[in-house]
């Protein structure tokens, strides 16, 4: 059984407009998976978290986000507990 996520419940949709590049698609396809990680999401999957609508492609997958603010964390996903302009 999985430990509860802790943290702010979070949903994330990523568009960009088609045509894309292999290369492009590949690029982005690995940020999203950065973003899904940071957020305690689970791997990313054809058909269920990335998918073709119209002329778009889309990322859509949900996590939690930190529920600490760590001032030397050099990650690049605040939450609103930070007291810091988002970077």
């Amino acid at each position: 059984m999985s430990e509860p996520a802790s943290g702010h419940p979070v949903t994330v949709d990523i568009r960009t407009p088609g045509p894309a590049s292999v290369t492009d698609l590949a690029a982005l396809t690995s940020l999203a998976q950065g973003v899904a990680d940071q957020l305690g999401a689970e791997t990313l999957i054809v058909g269920k978290h990335f998918r073709q609508e119209g002329d778009s492609f889309v990322f859509s997958f949900a996590g939690h986000a930190p529920a600490v603010c760590d001032e030397d964390d050099t990650g690049f996903i605040y939450t609103a507990a930070c007291k810091d302009p988002i970077r």
